[in-house]
């Protein structure tokens, strides 16, 4: 599609050209004579200012347009950059990560440890690893199998969404470990006698119930008193709540937007330099999960995975989860760390990418 400047080039020659060709009509009818058929010029002429009348016109039009389009372009990157803003205050809003100090009466009393952003997602990273470490202890001491874990919802869905996505090399038991950490970072298992039962129901919709309970005392159990103290899955929906609702709703305003796929990923490659490698670690995490399949898992088209249409998570370094390979789940990513060079990720250039997104 042209842009603006390449169309009034094309009018403007046009009018030249046009201009030229009843010029030599003229000269042409009246045989070259210096003594111009006046009659014959002034036919020519009205014929000639309706076409310079309607370039006129038509030019004043792509000015408007032009200028319509800038403002709307200054109303779009106003509202961006309020977001970005309004991301940056979230994150240092986040609430101070706190210690949990027993008391005689087995109550807890809250003391601030941190309040900085990459602190508080370097917690609740490794929240998640410990999550995920726990998990595989149970799993290795009950010698559970599918059938076990998952009831006939659950079961449903994973076929669907190994069937979905059956180019991406993960399989269903990696990625139910991955989920069950997440959730129950973010819900909670409860701190001392209390528990969470939304962590419970939650689960329970995928996972078969007595799997469920008895994972949730297994974490109780294992929680040792430091990690106790520190506020291990006591639960982070204030802390991540509204952090994902915001970031999603952000990326998705700029990905709704009139513009060319180049342009929607500069902005959304401003938005990302906003995030820590602990921050797009999570939202790796989140994005497994049934509290962040929208990003991905339960998109349709391609042009919807916003994840891998934007690399989101590129920044993140292959050692710093290494329980998970995450370009199982997410191969067409290009990462900045990913040194490999084969036939399918010279294919996803920039170039490629622009012709395959909109």
């Amino acid at each position: 599609m042209y842009n603006m400047k390449k169309k009034e080039i094309i009018i403007i020659g046009f009018a030249v050209i046009l201009f030229m060709w009843f010029s030599i009509n003229i000269l042409y009818q009246t045989g070259f004579d210096k003594n111009i058929d006046f009659d014959i010029a002034s036919k020519y002429g009205a014929l000639l200012g309706g076409v310079f009348s309607f370039l006129s016109v038509w030019l004043i039009y792509l000015t408007l347009r032009k200028q319509s389009e800038v403002y709307d372009k200054t109303l779009f990157e106003n509202r961006f950059f309020e977001l970005v803003r309004f991301h940056r205050a979230n994150v240092e809003e986040l609430p101070p990560y706190q210690k949990y100090i027993p008391q005689k009466d087995k109550r807890f009393k809250k003391e601030e440890i941190y309040r900085e952003r990459q602190h508080i997602f370097n917690e609740l990273f490794w929240q998640i690893m410990e999550s995920i470490k726990v998990y595989d202890s149970f799993m290795k001491d009950k010698d559970y199998c599918l059938p076990d874990i998952l009831n006939a919802q659950g079961i449903n869905y994973y076929e669907k969404l190994e069937e979905k996505f059956k180019q991406r090399k993960f399989n269903t038991e990696e990625i139910i470990r991955i989920e069950i950490a997440y959730l129950i970072l973010f819900f909670g298992i409860g701190i001392g006698e209390n528990s969470t039962n939304y962590t419970q129901k939650i689960l329970k919709k995928k996972y078969n119930d007595e799997f469920v309970t008895l994972l949730m005392d297994y974490f109780k159990e294992e929680i040792s008193k430091k990690q106790r103290e520190r506020g291990y899955f006591a639960g982070q929906q204030v802390r991540l709540g509204h952090y994902f609702r915001h970031l999603y709703q952000t990326v998705k305003y700029v990905d709704k937007q009139d513009f060319n796929y180049s342009k929607k990923y500069e902005y959304i490659k401003l938005y990302r330099a906003q995030f820590s490698t602990f921050e797009q670690a999570i939202i790796f995490f989140n994005s497994l999960s049934e509290l962040g399949k929208n990003w991905e898992f339960s998109q349709e088209k391609e042009n919807d995975m916003l994840i891998t249409k934007y690399n989101l998570i590129k920044n993140i370094p292959p050692e710093l989860i290494s329980v998970i390979d995450i370009k199982k789940y997410y191969p067409k990513v290009i990462y900045e760390f990913d040194s490999e060079q084969t036939e399918e990720r010279k294919e996803l250039e920039r170039k490629e990418l622009e012709k395959k997104y909109k």
